[in-house]
């Protein structure tokens, strides 16, 4: 999954908007263009390089203003793209504004995406053959609706595609995209290895690392800290057979020893989260250790997990067996018989509660617009999905005050409330 800047653009019906997916990622018919009101049915998304921005991702909405059950529906789309967006493009019928002089519908979106702290930028769908006007008089117009939103804009024809460069470039000038470097273990020096327990399964795809590995790997390596990956067998980990769990014990506690003894020496631990009830035991305490989710998800709240902390707590303030549960995975997948999501997390929490909680489950791209039946939502690290998307979900959730955390803070609280501790050792997070 790369990170990419995500781009919405947004508006009325025949606005112009598929014609500008097109123009901005320079292919003529990606996106169906036609006059006929409702053509863009759902959300289409191309993906491009913008040299200076990087990797985009642009997603085309259904227009907000048509009227029926199925607008409806296209409409909430849209927003939803609005929200996770970085920047949106706000793009008018400009004949039709110069006619009307309407645009309360936009002003209303513009608002909402404001306060959703979201850039905005404004696109006039000029088609020069469409009008008798001069170039004079849609300048005066330009800066009269410019004045009215306060954001930048720009005229152009949208159907002419040597316009690609103009507006690429107004973006470039207009658009203070944030700053994605973020430093996912802070306390990280140099000096010193870091081991990384990789326990494999039926589960595990071949020929890759899952992406919370392969970042993790990337962070360390550019910060010459030397990863030792390892996989732990798990199955005899936890062995009833005490010479086959005494054999991997010992395994891993003698790499783990040659690690910390030797001139680099151990900085600290991260194991994939199921492996907590083990590594958790085994580690010497001296040691510090987090997981693979944590990490990941400290990466995707740009370290802002401090409600994620606080949210695990709140398991031991569900009281009523009728509390409901959120359980979400962005990705989806067959299921095995001891999947995390549906099967180890509901009865780690049984296990730690003694009471039979209600869970239900969404999986992949789709989350539920109504939060508010919830007691508590637990999200895995959203490795197949972007910053953008996951924290939407986030802000859903602080939004309604619903106690949102992760996958594996929720693993390492339901094995021992101290593991929790020092499983965020490693980042920049109140205790």
């Amino acid at each position: 999954m790369i990170e990419r800047t995500n781009i919405a653009i947004i508006g009325r019906t025949n606005a112009g908007k598929s014609s500008l997916i097109n123009l901005l990622s320079g292919q003529k018919d990606f996106a169906i263009v036609d006059p006929t009101p409702g053509t863009t049915s759902d959300n289409v998304v191309t993906l491009m390089e913008i040299h200076s921005l990087g990797p985009v991702k642009i997603i085309d909405t259904a227009g907000i203003n048509e009227e029926s059950d199925l607008g409806e529906k296209k409409r909430k789309k849209a927003f939803i793209a609005l929200e996770e967006s970085d920047l949106c493009l706000l793009t008018f019928d400009f004949y039709e504004l110069i006619k009307t002089n309407n645009f309360e519908i936009e002003k209303e979106l513009l608002d909402y995406t404001l306060n959703k702290n979201k850039q905005v930028l404004l696109i006039f769908n000029l088609i020069k053959d469409k009008a008798n006007i001069d170039e004079s008089q849609i300048e005066h117009y330009r800066k009269r609706f410019e004045s009215e939103f306060d954001v930048p804009s720009l005229c152009l024809d949208i159907t002419d595609f040597t316009e690609q460069n103009k507006l690429i470039q107004f973006i470039l000038s207009n658009f203070k995209f944030p700053n994605k470097n973020f430093d996912i273990f802070p306390k990280l020096s140099s000096k010193g290895m870091v081991f990384l327990n990789i326990p494999m399964d039926e589960e595990t795809p071949e020929l890759r690392l899952l992406r919370p590995q392969e970042i993790v790997v990337e962070r360390l390596l550019r910060n010459f800290t030397i990863p030792v990956l390892y996989r732990m067998d798990l199955k005899s980990a936890r062995s009833k057979d005490e010479v086959s769990q005494n054999i991997e014990k010992e395994r891993f506690i003698n790499l783990i020893n040659n690690l910390k003894n030797s001139k680099e020496g151990l900085q600290f631990v991260i194991t994939d989260s199921q492996a907590f009830d083990v590594v958790g035991k085994w580690l010497p305490k001296d040691i510090t250790l987090t997981s693979f989710s944590i990490a990941m998800t400290n990466f995707m709240t740009y370290g802002n997990i401090d409600y994620l902390r606080d949210s695990t707590y709140k398991i031991d303030e569900l009281l009523k067996e009728e509390d409901l549960i959120l359980i979400a995975e962005a990705c989806n997948h067959n299921r095995q018989c001891d999947d995390i999501g549906t099967v180890q997390l509901p009865r780690l929490i049984q296990n730690l509660t003694n009471k039979k909680f209600r869970f239900e489950f969404s999986f992949g791209r789709t989350f539920p617009d109504d939060l508010g039946k919830y007691q508590m939502i637990i999200h895995c690290g959203s490795c197949m999905t972007d910053r953008q998307k996951y924290y939407r979900r986030l802000e859903m959730a602080i939004s309604q005050n619903i106690p949102f955390t992760n996958y594996g803070m929720v693993l390492s609280y339901c094995q021992n409330k101290e593991l929790l501790l020092r499983a965020l050792e490693p980042f920049n997070v109140g205790i």
